[in-house]
């Protein structure tokens, strides 16, 4: 569960994720810290955790998986 922290105070969800979906990608990408917190509400649930900069190799050395996280954020931005 994606949620962002209002000037008020409050919390905003934004959204939840699926099995296999990436998260924090644009704040990876930019350098900067992300906007929202992500939680996990399943015990079970597990994250890999890969810095900017090997997020930037990944993609520069793997062209399809840049054109399909590409297409994922098209996608969310196309949703809002």
């Amino acid at each position: 569960m994606d949620e962002r922290a209002e000037p008020d105070g409050t919390s905003k969800f934004i959204r939840t994720y699926a099995a296999g979906e990436h998260i924090g990608e644009l704040a990876g990408l930019r350098e900067r810290p992300r906007a929202a917190t992500v939680t996990a509400q399943d015990d079970g649930a597990r994250g890999l955790v890969v810095p900017g900069v090997g997020l930037r190799d990944i993609l520069r050395e793997r062209p399809d998986a840049a054109m399909v996280m590409l297409a994922t954020l098209a996608e969310r931005v196309s949703r809002q």
